[in-house]
């Protein structure tokens, strides 16, 4: 009994023995902290929303008693008691003036054009290269269906064609056509209504000939963001045409688009980054606007952005309701798994291991989703983290200056 009781005694004294050297080498390879080494990453991201535009808009309250020649295209300037408008009695009036237009064009670009007689070659030369380009820019207007500029591309082709008739000698002068037209312009004046009524701006800012029934609830009042819900309903909300006035004036040239997003998306939108809007009912793209605000509603599925612009056009003054592609600046900063991430005393930061130490850092987010974070480089700024850092994503009681093995 006493030799096995000894064999037995050995066999344990062995387990132990083999226990404890198996936890020394445990212990010596294990390391209670797992670390990630940060390193640099781009990130470039989309997304598909759909909102209302708000502004500071004014009704022009001047009926339309006739008909209407505007002066001024959508989206254009206009300065305080600027005319911008003409009412007439017929079409026909306003058809007459349009032409009387063009002719005092015609022989304002004529008569500067009787003034190149004087010069040489070299202008010629300058003339040539010019109708060229003229006339690839107007291939460049029809291929791309775009002609509103398709008058001044005329106008700047037909002058610089008479210049060189003049300058080569194929044409003394216009004083023919000049007489011609001038007394088609007084046939016109005789015509006319004797008493157009003129249309003029109470205040300053950009006009625009259409009003769409939003101008009262499409708007920002005293400052105070809209909720979800009035966005929602303003994007269901019918567009309403008044064709009994004149238009409006927008009195800003800041405007808001708000648009509804999904809550869980929140994170991509930094407030006072710089993203790029391409509408979909408009062919400008890269329109770019500023994340004024996100803004979430207790449990609520759905949150809103306020994105804020400076940019105003002819596309632009008459949108309202529209989709647009939210397009992300190409953020680059330095990529952290969001496990890293701690709040201490307020401040965002990681805990990086240093010489056998902890060390805490701070991070400056510039995008973040549910992952991970992108933080900005502070390359100057020893409390900030660093390329290469070596973090911590998993670990129990951190904190600053913490010996480590």
């Amino acid at each position: 009994m006493n030799s096995v009781l000894a064999k037995v005694i050995s066999g344990i004294m062995a387990l132990f023995i083999l226990a404890y050297v198996g936890y020394q080498v445990y212990q010596y390879f294990y390391s209670p902290y797992k670390t990630e080494t940060v390193f640099e990453s781009v990130v470039a991201d989309a997304e598909t929303v759909q909102g209302v535009m708000f502004r500071e808009e004014q009704v022009l309250d001047t009926p339309k008693n006739g008909v209407v020649s505007c002066y001024y295209t959508n989206g254009s300037k206009v300065a305080k008691n600027s005319e911008i408008a003409k009412i007439y009695e017929r079409e026909q009036d306003v058809t007459n003036q349009y032409r009387i237009k063009q002719i005092d064009e015609e022989i304002a670009m004529l008569e500067e054009c009787q003034d190149q007689a004087s010069a040489g070659a070299n202008q010629t030369e300058a003339l040539n290269k010019q109708i060229n380009e003229n006339y690839l820019e107007l291939l460049a207007a029809v291929d791309s269906h775009s002609l509103n500029n398709l008058d001044d591309i005329k106008y700047d082709m037909m002058t610089s064609l008479n210049k060189r008739q003049i300058i080569i000698g194929q044409e003394k002068d216009f004083s023919e056509r000049i007489n011609t037209l001038n007394e088609e312009k007084k046939q016109l004046e005789s015509q006319g209504s004797s008493n157009p009524q003129s249309v003029t701006t109470p205040v300053s800012g950009y006009f625009v000939d259409e009003v769409d029934g939003f101008e009262t609830t499409a708007v920002l009042k005293d400052g105070e963001p809209p909720t979800i819900q009035q966005v929602q309903e303003l994007i269901a909300q019918p567009v309403e045409k008044n064709d009994q006035v004149i238009g409006k004036i927008i009195t800003s040239h800041e405007w808001t688009f708000a648009a509804v997003i999904d809550a869980n998306d929140t994170l991509k939108y930094r407030e006072g980054a710089t993203v790029s809007l391409a509408f979909s009912t408009l062919a400008d793209t890269g329109i770019k606007a500023t994340i004024q605000q996100v803004i979430t509603e207790g449990d609520s599925e759905q949150a809103l952005v306020l994105f804020k612009g400076t940019e105003i056009n002819e596309g632009l003054s008459t949108l309202r309701v529209d989709k647009a592609q939210v397009s992300f600046e190409n953020n680059r900063g330095l990529k952290v798994t969001k496990d890293a991430l701690h709040i201490v005393d307020g401040v965002k930061g990681v805990y990086r291991v240093f010489g056998g130490e902890l060390q805490f850092k701070q991070v400056d987010i510039i995008y973040e989703t549910e992952d991970y974070i992108l933080s900005e480089q502070h390359p100057e700024d020893s409390d900030y983290l660093e390329l290469y850092d070596d973090v911590v994503v998993k670990g129990k009681d951190l904190y600053d200056g913490k010996q480590i093995k």
